[in-house]
């Protein structure tokens, strides 16, 4: 049929095809299709991006069906993004409490803003870090050693150490909940952790006992007693470190770079570029807080960071500065509620919804990934001699379930568990616990959805919980994407909190922003080295 048609022909139709089934059938027709398609480099490079969310410059050293096909027989995996840049200071200027916790998925670290609202927190891909696997490394240590030590504390030695979800043994039951949960180690937070060593091992040093079961179990006691005081003196450096302020402010209160992430970027011409394709999230707020975070807004986004890596600190801070001023993003600042977020997609200055969830842990709103309110390849006005400015993308506004709103939820489980089918209907729980209007604004959001896209087109298996997590699921709130999302960079607009200061005794001034981690989970995608995002 197309035998006659000049190859310019051929291709222009090949253009015209929207899906990789129909390409990959045209192309097995004959060989001179087959060459034809192989030629249309950028064809593949659309296809990524319609069935990617991938934006990825042309190349004609690329193989891009090769490409496809490598992301789409990858498996899904966590994506690591590392935390950068936040706009919103970090509580006490302490370390422990960077915003790049946030973007670890384990269960045993957080962030803690000084801002009370609309905090701005950036995470690049940037490949694996082994600094994650020396904290998990020097945490399965402290565990180790702490077990008898806790254990012989509360039941006189005879007590094993007990996972997280272990049942408690009978003898135990006569503990009261805040001794048990000594026994529970792996569910403590890594401070909590060096803070319980250090204790013990100042009693190591004073002889008494207590100190001693650290040792318990060892043959070479000298050994690793070198061992326990390299360790002690790494925790005493590391416990009260401060953030390093990297635009030369006197304190972190407000916009801060991260030194370590900021040492990947500038190291990233030597590593693989990433990018990663998000098909769901889970956002943690568990944890003994008295602000955890209430509301948000993700954004994904493509960062020419090769680029911005050879750039100056002060500069690089500008750029991030100047990418969260966008109006794209400004747009969603103390949007907390539906009803806002209703009126202003209804005015045009949001995207349109593609899909509407409420589950019992909170609801989210998924936005369109092609939406572009700009032009790609946007200059920082104030010098466009700098490389490009990340455009950012709307991915989902979230609101998480507030412990009082839980409280309720649970007390009508316990009053209706004789009911067939409940757990199946308190899912709409807005309705009645977060004020009159909300039902009806999300009603007016699932409506204006297409109703092809409410039946979800990413399918995962169910999540596996982490046994180690102390989160309940009623702490997270796992969001399943009807669209892929792709980018380099992930920007997270922590909007408000549930304020429990009064609950914690917390006496500051204002509430900050409390929360333990958000974690996307995809595909990821490493480039050939010609090869750059757009």
């Amino acid at each position: 049929m197309f035998s006659d048609l000049p190859d310019g022909c051929v291709a222009y139709v090949v253009g015209l095809l929207h899906c990789v089934q129909d390409v990959l059938n045209f192309k097995a027709t004959c060989t001179r299709h087959a060459e034809i398609v192989k030629a249309q480099q950028t064809k593949w490079l659309d296809l990524l991006h319609t069935d990617y969310d991938t934006r990825l410059q042309a190349s004609a050293q690329i193989d891009g069906q090769q490409l496809y096909r490598t992301l789409a027989v990858s498996k899904p995996r966590t994506l690591r993004y590392h935390g950068c840049f936040t706009d919103g200071g970090v509580d006490e200027q302490l370390a422990a409490y960077w915003v790049d916790n946030m973007f670890t998925p384990n269960h045993w670290e957080s962030y803690c803003s000084h801002h009370s609202s609309n905090v701005n927190c950036m995470g690049l891909l940037l490949g694996e870090d082994s600094t994650d696997k020396k904290w998990a490394a020097l945490r399965s240590y402290m565990i180790e050693r702490l077990s008898k030590p806790v254990s012989w504390f509360f039941d006189g030695g005879d007590a094993p150490q007990l996972g997280l979800h272990d049942p408690i043994p009978a003898h135990l039951m006569r503990f009261e909940e805040e001794r048990l949960r000594y026994l529970k180690l792996v569910g403590w937070s890594t401070q909590g952790l060096s803070h319980l060593f250090l204790s013990v091992y100042d009693q190591l040093q004073l002889g008494t006992q207590l100190g001693q079961m650290l040792l318990h179990g060892i043959a070479g006691a000298a050994a690793e007693m070198f061992k326990l005081q390299s360790v002690a003196t790494f925790l005493q450096q590391n416990y009260l470190r401060t953030i390093k302020v990297i635009h030369g402010s006197q304190h972190a209160n407000h916009a801060v770079l991260g030194s370590h992430s900021l040492k990947l970027m500038k190291e990233s011409s030597s590593l693989p570029q990433l990018v990663g394709v998000v098909e769901r999230v889970t956002i943690c707020a568990a944890g003994d807080f008295s602000c955890p975070l209430k509301c948000g807004v993700l954004f994904m986004a493509d960062c020419h960071h090769l680029q911005w890596g050879q750039e100056a600190d002060s500069r690089i801070l500008q750029a991030f500065q100047a990418t969260v001023a966008q109006q794209m993003c400004r747009e969603f600042d103390d949007v907390d509620s539906p009803q806002v977020l209703r009126d202003k997609i209804k005015e045009g200055r949001l995207p349109a919804a593609v899909a509407a969830h409420l589950t019992p842990q909170g609801g989210w709103v998924e936005f369109n990934p092609s939406f572009h309110p700009h032009p790609p390849g946007t200059q920082d006005p104030s010098d466009p001699t700098t490389p490009p400015l990340p455009l950012l993308r709307p991915l989902a506004w979230f609101r998480l379930t507030t412990a009082v709103e839980n409280a309720v939820l649970e007390e009508r489980r316990i009053e209706n568990a004789h009911l067939p089918h409940y757990e199946d209907d308190v899912a709409p729980w807005w309705q009645d616990l977060a004020g009159p209007g909300i039902s009806q604004a999300w009603r007016d959001l699932q409506g204006a959805t297409e109703p092809s896209t409410m039946e979800a087109c990413v399918r995962q298996p169910s999540d596996e919980d982490d046994d180690g997590d102390p989160a309940t699921s009623a702490s997270r709130l796992h969001i399943r994407l009807h669209r892929r999302h792709g980018g380099n960079m992930l920007c997270i607009k922590l909007i408000n909190q549930e304020n429990l200061m009064a609950e914690h005794n917390d006496d500051h001034p204002n509430p900050n922003i409390d929360v333990n981690y958000i974690a996307c989970h995809g595909r990821l995608l490493e480039l050939p080295k010609h090869l750059h995002v757009r």
